[in-house]
């Protein structure tokens, strides 16, 4: 960061204005862009999509900003050829979602960023749920509040979970009697009912919850552990984000277009 040249670079892309500006660094070799792009978000506090070649590239570049002291990172996934069909258990599907809700939640530009997306072209080729699409798929559910098992079950079939004894897999869920375990690929939860902001609303990995039924309302909603079956900690809401939702033209966009103003658009030339 003591660097001359870093130093102008910082300078130079905190000085323009968002969607202006284009600094180009030549003689760069291994993983100094990588370095760079870290020392960016660092410097900056601003959200940057580094753009990578290959589909395997943007692994390895997430492990590189990791290494170099990024704290926030994701990776854009991407289908090898065509889009696969809609399917709650497509982990690909699944991180996708998680990716396009936590940069959404990144807006306006006046919000701090620190958080880089590292994603191959292809990724940004294939088309993605427009936010509020996921927001309209979710289905809610809340302790103490009325809603049927056999309302959850059908929402859960509509959306492609996989009906099974006993969960193991993101995307399935199992049934008995008044208890509904789902194995959401994504979820967005609260643990107590104080108000979250959209930047407070935490985007969770792939979860296990059991859902516990008293007639047509919901008695409790806490977490498993899939090595026992067991139920632990209590969630006072959770929504499910449905991994097929999005599948209309009309509900679709590209990933640049939900992007902040002042996102730092990375890539290394080959």
């Amino acid at each position: 960061g003591r660097d001359k040249i870093v130093s102008e670079i910082i300078s130079r892309l905190k000085s323009a204005k968002a969607g202006e500006g284009v600094v180009k660094v030549e003689g760069t070799w291994g993983s100094f862009a990588r370095l760079l792009t870290a020392c960016i978000s660092e410097k900056t506090s601003r959200p940057i999509l580094y753009i990578c070649p290959h589909i395997d590239d943007a692994d390895r570049a997430a492990d590189d900003l990791y290494t170099f002291g990024g704290e926030r990172i994701d990776t854009f996934s991407a289908w090898e050829g065509e889009e696969d069909l809609a399917d709650a258990t497509d982990e690909i599907r699944a991180e996708r979602l998680k990716t396009v809700y936590r940069v959404s939640c990144l807006a306006p530009s006046s919000r701090k960023g620190e958080f880089i997306v590292a994603a191959p072209i292809q990724a940004l080729c294939q088309p993605i749920p427009k936010p509020e699409a996921i927001e309209a798929s979710c289905l809610r559910l809340e302790t103490d509040r009325e809603k049927s098992p056999e309302v959850v079950v059908e929402w859960l079939v509509e959306n492609g979970f996989e009906r099974v004894e006993r969960i193991d897999l993101p995307g399935q869920f199992a049934r008995r009697g008044g208890i509904v375990d789902i194995y959401a690929p994504l979820v967005l939860k609260t643990q107590d009912s104080r108000p979250k902001t959209q930047d407070q609303a935490p985007a969770s990995e792939a979860e296990a919850v059991r859902v516990e039924f008293f007639g047509d309302s919901i008695e409790s909603i806490r977490e498993i552990n899939l090595d026992t079956q067991r139920s632990s900690q209590q969630i006072e809401s959770i929504r499910i984000v449905s991994a097929v939702c999005g599948t209309k033209a009309e509900q679709r966009e590209l990933f640049l277009n939900i992007l902040p103003e002042n996102t730092v658009i990375s890539s290394k030339s080959l």
